[in-house]
């Protein structure tokens, strides 16, 4: 079960990512996989969905890399940041509320094709 959060926590860093690991290796391996498997099923499949919780449980439904919450959040932001994924929460015209989607940029899908 993912815990119910606001939807800014999709923007601040998870709490594991202040914690701290021997080198920082660990957390850089959790974060590559997890953006990877973030990669995979944008290209795959692409994800729409009420909130940002609804887009993880779609997610984890949708790969096969045990991906956690916190690290999931971590690798949307780095994968926002690195211009791989567009801005994941919309308000399409005509809607009442937001909506999260998981959607590639042109880069995310070539960098998703060379995975």
């Amino acid at each position: 079960m993912v815990p119910q959060s606001p939807v800014r926590s999709l923007f601040r860093p998870a709490a594991s990512s202040h914690m701290p690991n021997d080198d920082g290796t660990a957390h850089t391996n959790r974060l590559d996989a997890a953006r990877s498997a973030i990669l995979a099923v944008g290209f795959r499949h692409g994800i729409t969905a009420p909130s940002v919780e609804a887009g993880y449980e779609r997610f984890a439904a949708l790969t096969d890399t045990p991906v956690g919450y916190d690290a999931f959040r971590d690798a949307i932001d780095a994968c926002l940041r690195d211009g791989l994924i567009r801005e994941p929460i919309r308000l399409p015209e005509g809607a009442l509320q937001c909506h999260w989607h998981l959607e590639l940029t042109p880069q995310g899908v070539a960098e998703a094709r060379r995975r």
